[in-house]
């Protein structure tokens, strides 16, 4: 699956961190941390935003970001593009952004997602020994 990081090569991280550093650490699948909102467990819906492009109609092909000058032989389209970093979440807001501002914001940086929903699983487990419920893999059979 083209993963560098093998289980025995965990292993060994685990071992070198408790010797070195007295630390403890504790594998987590990552299974849905990206893709559920960390505050309500939905899942997060794709972010698209317009963009212009510039067509030069003459060579049937897109040209990049064209000079004013340049502009008038071209034709103009608006296309949506995919922020693949930005998802957003259908049905909660969080109520500030984290920097004392009172904004309304059901936006989320996939990342900073995924280390919160990380954080709320690791919980978990400390806790009742399960993962949320909405992080689960589906039992096949």
């Amino acid at each position: 699956d083209g993963d560098l990081c093998t289980e025995a090569h965990e292993k060994r991280r685990a071992a070198a961190l408790s010797v070195i550093h007295g630390a403890r650490g504790t594998p987590i699948d990552e299974h849905k941390t990206s893709q559920l909102c960390h505050v309500c467990h939905r899942e997060l819906e794709d972010v698209r935003v317009p963009k212009r492009r510039f067509l030069d109609a003459e060579a049937d092909k897109y040209v990049g970001r064209p000079q004013r000058s340049q502009r008038p032989g071209l034709e103009s389209r608006e296309v949506h593009e995919t922020l693949h970093a930005i998802k957003r979440c259908p049905t909660c807001e969080i109520s500030g952004n984290g920097e004392g501002r009172g904004i309304s914001c059901n936006y989320r940086h996939r990342d900073r997602n995924a280390a919160a929903s990380l954080v709320a699983v690791n919980l978990s487990l400390a806790k009742s020994r399960r993962r949320p419920m909405a992080c689960r893999r589906a039992r096949l059979g």
